[in-house]
C-alpha cells in the first residue's frame, strides 16, 4: 500500500514538472516570436484549458494543436507584412489566407 502511495506521488510530481516545463517553453516561444500581449493571453488561456482537459500541447513549437481561430490569429500576425504586400491576399478571407500560409510553412 505504501509503494502505491509513493508511486502516485511520484507520478503527480512528474506531471507537475512536465507541465511547468511545457508552460515555460510556450512562454519562451511566444516571447521569441514577439507575439502581441493580447494574443499571448489567448494562447495561454488555451494552454490552461488544454491542460485541464489533459490534452496538454505536445507540439507547442509549431502551435499546431491550438484552436483554428488562434492558429489563424497567430499566423496572420506572424505573416502580416507578407500578407499586406501581396495584392492577391487583399480579397481573400482569413481562413483562405491561413490555408496558403500553412502550405508555405510546410513546404
Amino acid at each position: 500500500m505504501y509503494a502505491r502511495i509513493v508511486l502516485t506521488i511520484n507520478q503527480a510530481n512528474l506531471a507537475s514538472r512536465l507541465y511547468d516545463q511545457q508552460l515555460e517553453d510556450l512562454k519562451r516561444k511566444l516571447h521569441t516570436n514577439n507575439v502581441p500581449e493580447n494574443l499571448r493571453i489567448k494562447i495561454m488561456e488555451y494552454f490552461y484549458y488544454s491542460y485541464r482537459k489533459k490534452t496538454v500541447l505536445k507540439r507547442n513549437q509549431d502551435f499546431s494543436e491550438l484552436s483554428l481561430p488562434l492558429q489563424r490569429d497567430l499566423a496572420l500576425y506572424q505573416y502580416h507584412d507578407m500578407i499586406k504586400s501581396v495584392p492577391l491576399f487583399h480579397d481573400l478571407e482569413p481562413m483562405e489566407i491561413l490555408s496558403i500560409v500553412r502550405k508555405l510553412q510546410y513546404s
